[in-house]
């Protein structure tokens, strides 16, 4: 979901990814399962009502709930990434100077035709 490049945005993303976190779960344990297996728990679980998933046997259930845990992280991680650099992106630069360039004395410029001769 695309947020508007302010920083309270940033901040609401922040809250909601320190939330998920708050569940204690490690990313660790998302590596143990294949990552396509991992996407498709959290799909399926994305088209299922709660009801559907609390009729799961435990197991199941318990890793539907982690593989959604772990993608909500990844996702919030990533659209944090993306408004900070959006942010960076319209940060005003008007205050400050131009960036100097160096630039040859205009007696010693030389066209490209220009031979060069290179001491021995």
């Amino acid at each position: 979901m695309p947020e508007a490049a302010k920083p309270v945005a940033m901040l609401g993303l922040i809250e909601r990814l320190d939330h998920v976190r708050a569940a204690g779960l490690d990313p660790a344990r998302g590596h143990r399962v294949h990552q396509s297996r991992l996407a498709q728990l959290a799909r399926e679980a994305g088209r299922t009502t709660v009801q559907h998933v609390a009729g799961y046997e435990r197991q199941r259930r318990h890793a539907t709930l982690v593989a959604v845990a772990l993608d909500l992280a990844a996702s919030l991680t990533d659209q944090a990434v993306d408004l900070f650099d959006r942010l960076i992106a319209a940060e005003p630069t008007s205050g400050m100077p131009a960036p100097s360039r160096p630039t040859a004395a205009p007696s010693t410029r030389r066209s490209i035709s220009t031979p060069v001769s290179v001491p021995l």
